[in-house]
């Protein structure tokens, strides 16, 4: 193949295209290209990284003029509800300047637009942006049932143009070969389900997805083919993704949305190593189940087609490599980067990512929600100690709500101040007016500005506003100083998840009871004396990130953490039962990629965690 190139290259064809022939030969090819495939990731890549610089260096000098360009955005979407029934009965009317729009308009949360979010259903137009949305998508869920937030194509062309090739402007800078390659990426994501309403109008998650626009056309740049996307159950999609990266020794980048996810994709690997090695070997996946057990046929042929045979070598190399519990460095040499979320709620998976990756960087290149693009990493490196995000002031409007209004309903409408005049060190609320027609919209999450970019904040994700542990003896610690902690203490990289559960009228104690999942077999069976030192670890840890915690755990009005170790497989199912906690019963579930695991369960959620303790 590589040596039918080098022979175009000798016999006339024109001088450009024979040098990017010649280009293309000389790089690192994916086990799965053909000459096809390659040149068409070789031209893709290289247009990619044109555009990502070009978008590198206009979110940098769109930072600079911060201010002009929040101010000029903001006219924009007050412009755009001069139209809108919101902006008639919300009197936007006549407003046309971020100092009227900050004393008219309340700040608001997700009640606030209830009743025209159900004019959208219904099939209204001009309801709170121009026109139709695309989709009416789905939140998470985090903090309780998912919420649906009008979705315009227009948000979806942003965090492609704004995002997407400002991270790949990143990554050409930052991370050398990993878009200078043809090299494959294994991407992991869902099929994710979308319904049609009674007003013609889709619900669902706006999660990159198999029925994303232009996902399918990107399959020739990824190990994984459509058909291990379209698995309908996250577990066999999850084999499947790991078959496929297994089968590519020279794989370049893994991307999920999330640590978690990375973390089971090589979870994955490693509890089935013996069917995945078999696999291999035969090129036949699930070739050790039985006929009836296969989830498709025609989807094992599609993904079988992709193994493209047999390969013995491959096999024994992976087979050794997993006995020993190999890191990702070594069961994929030239794996450059790994890109993933690893803030916030993700720090104890991702404490955990880095261990099972080796010498693999992560980066994580976006801040973005449900409601649209809100900053990019433009700092792989981690200089401030986390990964962090520059505001992008062209995607949406910022304001900064202090955090003395953390637990106010209804701040008065000047409490917010302008990014452009976030302080350094400060943690704020972050507010944003949005393309999809949100307007001042408490979006959840608490930011910390870190430093300044020309005008624009560079800040770290710390938590979730409303997320807190329960209150034993009157303390607010926050889900996220948990997380930190756990995050801090051995304990984290050797479990799959942990949660706190709030029963107190069945679990007894003034205490935290932390229920977790040990990610090794051998671990499973934890002594007394291990758990015991896990515990009180994790119960240092947190005296050490909260004083008011350990001046109640000093006075004994506290008493010391307590670890639950559930069965195997318990948090794989509790991702499931979140993602089929939907507003309304003709409602898709949330898709298996955007699912987030929270930090405290209580109801149901938490009675199914205590009945799978060992």
């Amino acid at each position: 193949m590589r040596q039918h190139i080098v022979r175009l290259t000798k016999y006339g064809v024109p001088s450009a295209l024979g040098f990017a022939l010649y280009d293309a030969c000389n790089k690192e090819w994916s086990v799965y290209h053909t000459t096809s495939t390659a040149l068409k990731q070789y031209a893709l890549y290289g247009v990619l990284r044109l555009a990502g610089a070009w978008q590198l260096r206009q979110l940098i000098a769109d930072a600079e003029h911060g201010e002009e360009v929040q101010r000029r955005l903001l006219g924009e979407l007050l412009q755009r509800h001069q139209g809108t029934l919101y902006g008639r009965q919300e009197g936007l009317i006549g407003a046309c300047s971020l100092d009227i729009f900050r004393r008219t308009h309340p700040i608001t949360r997700h009640e606030h637009y209830l009743q025209y979010i159900d004019r959208i259903r219904n099939g209204e137009e001009n309801v709170m942006a121009p026109g139709r949305p695309d989709m009416l998508a789905m939140t998470s869920g985090t903090s309780g049932s998912p919420k649906l937030v009008p979705h315009p194509s227009e948000v979806s062309k942003t965090f492609f143009q704004r995002g997407v090739l400002t991270a790949f402007g990143v990554l050409n800078e930052q991370f050398p070969g990993s878009v200078h390659e043809l090299q494959r990426s294994a991407k992991l994501t869902f099929n994710a389900l979308h319904r049609e309403l009674e007003g013609d109008i889709h619900v669902g998650s706006n999660s990159a997805s198999p029925q994303s626009r232009g996902f399918q056309s990107m399959l020739f740049a990824y190990t994984s083919p459509l058909a291990a996307y379209n698995l309908s159950t996250e577990p066999d999609a999850l084999y499947a993704h790991a078959l496929c990266a297994l089968k590519d020794k020279h794989l370049g980048i893994i991307e999920a949305n999330f640590a978690p996810l990375v973390c089971m994709l090589l979870d994955t690997a490693m509890e089935n190593r013996r069917h995945l090695v078999q696999d291999l070997r035969n090129g036949h996946i699930w070739d050790r189940r039985l006929p009836e057990q296969v989830p498709n046929a025609e989807l094992r042929d599609a993904i079988d087609a992709t193994l493209g045979g047999p390969d013995g070598p491959r096999a024994q190399e992976v087979d050794s490599l997993l006995r020993r519990r190999a890191t990702a460095s070594e069961l994929w040499p030239h794996l450059r980067v790994v890109m993933t979320i690893d803030s916030g709620s993700f720090q104890p998976s991702a404490a955990r990512l880095r261990e099972l990756l080796g010498d693999v960087p992560i980066y994580s290149p976006f801040y973005a929600a449900t409601e649209g693009l809100l900053g990019v990493n433009i700092f792989p490196q981690r200089p401030f100690g986390a990964s962090t995000y520059l505001l992008d002031p062209g995607s949406m409007f910022f304001e900064l709500l202090p955090l003395r209004y953390r637990a106010v309903e209804s701040p008065p409408c000047d409490a917010p101040i302008p990014a452009w005049e976030g302080k350094v060190g400060e943690a704020y609320e972050i507010i944003v007016t949005t393309r999809g027609g949100l307007c001042r919209y408490r979006l959840g999450d608490v930011v910390k500005v870190v430093a300044m970019f020309g005008q624009m904040p560079i800040v770290s994700v710390e938590e979730r506003s409303l997320d807190f542990l329960p209150s034993l003896h009157g303390e607010r610690v926050a889900g996220s100083v948990f997380a930190n902690a756990l995050a801090s203490t051995p304990l984290a990289r050797s479990i799959k998840g942990a949660v706190v559960v709030d029963e107190p009228c069945k679990l007894s104690g003034a205490r935290y009871h932390v229920f977790v999942e040990p990610a090794v077999a051998e671990a499973r069976e934890a002594s007394a004396a291990q758990s015991s030192l896990d515990e009180q670890r994790l119960d240092e840890a947190l005296c050490q990130a909260h004083e008011v915690y350990a001046s109640f755990r000093s006075k004994g009005a506290i008493q010391p953490l307590q670890l639950h170790y559930v069965e195997p497989g318990t948090f794989a199912a509790l991702r499931l039962m979140l993602a089929k906690q939907t507003p309304a019963e003709d409602f898709p579930p949330v898709a298996g990629a955007q699912v987030k695991v929270p930090s405290v369960l209580r109801g149901d959620l938490a009675g199914f965690l205590m009945s799978a303790e060992r």
